[in-house]
């Protein structure tokens, strides 16, 4: 089924700079004939069975956090490691809301063509490669650096990724590195700031779309295997994306991805 393919897909795309989403709607529309928002609307939903695999691979830390809640002071980032970590979610959070949702909106309306939104993915999927490029570490930092800048500047980043082509950890973890944390701290922080961005984005498909035209049986199905995939992935991705060149693939695929237009023009 096509469904089990797209979940496996996803949980292996999801922890690799190259935008999962894009490539998940590359296929389901260059591929498969999907609609371009309906490719958006499953690609967002097949989101949650990854979202698991944070919760479950990252449970230590979320747990952490959890407990110190109740010791938590929203404008004070010098307290501890902990709370600098909440304050950075939560603040990182809201501006990802205030700039994902209108360009969700924007996207879910069905204005484009299937070449057109696999040309913009493409175009999206080069921006990506180059920005990662240039993210280069100057001087190593902590979590303890975290602060209202930082926050806000996660938050945009991250918003944008709502468009297909741009890649969420990908721009987020160069962000990071751009502002000189280390590649273990930007990994581990890119995907715990990921649990709230998901299912917002869930929320809004459900509040504005509806579920997805699936079935129950499927909506499962897809979900279970991009957790499975997930699982099994994460750990190894985790430590291919320090060494490998994903900005390098990104612009290939991005450039592959624009051929279609040419035969649309």
């Amino acid at each position: 089924m096509d469904i089990i393919f797209f979940g496996i897909l996803q949980g292996l795309l999801e922890w690799l700079p190259i935008s999962s989403q894009g490539s998940l709607i590359l296929v389901m529309v260059g591929f498969f004939g999907y609609s371009p928002e309906r490719a958006i609307e499953l690609s967002i939903y097949l989101h949650l069975g990854t979202l698991l695999v944070v919760l479950v691979y990252f449970q230590k830390e979320i747990r952490q956090l959890f407990f110190q809640i109740k010791n938590y002071s929203f404008f004070d980032f010098q307290k501890s490691r902990e709370n600098k970590i909440i304050s950075f979610i939560i603040i990182s959070s809201l501006v990802t809301g205030l700039i994902g949702l209108p360009l969700f909106l924007f996207l879910i309306v069905p204005v484009f063509t299937g070449e057109v939104l696999i040309a913009l993915t493409g175009i999206f999927l080069i921006i990506t490669g180059v920005f990662q490029k240039l993210a280069v570490s100057k001087e190593l930092k902590t979590k303890e650096n975290l602060g209202l800048k930082d926050s806000i500047l996660l938050g945009i980043s991250q918003g944008f990724s709502i468009i297909p082509g741009i890649s969420r950890s990908g721009i987020t973890i160069s962000v990071f590195l751009l502002r000189s944390y280390k590649a273990e701290t930007a990994l581990k922080l890119s995907f715990l700031m990921s649990i709230p961005a998901v299912i917002m984005s869930l929320f809004g498909l459900i509040l504005f779309q509806g579920l997805p035209e699936v079935t129950i049986g499927q909506g499962i199905l897809g979900i279970f295997f991009a957790f499975l995939s997930g699982m099994l992935s994460i750990h190894i991705f985790l430590k291919i994306a320090k060494k490998v060149k994903f900005w390098l693939f990104c612009i290939i695929i991005g450039m592959i991805a624009l051929v279609p237009l040419l035969f649309y023009f």
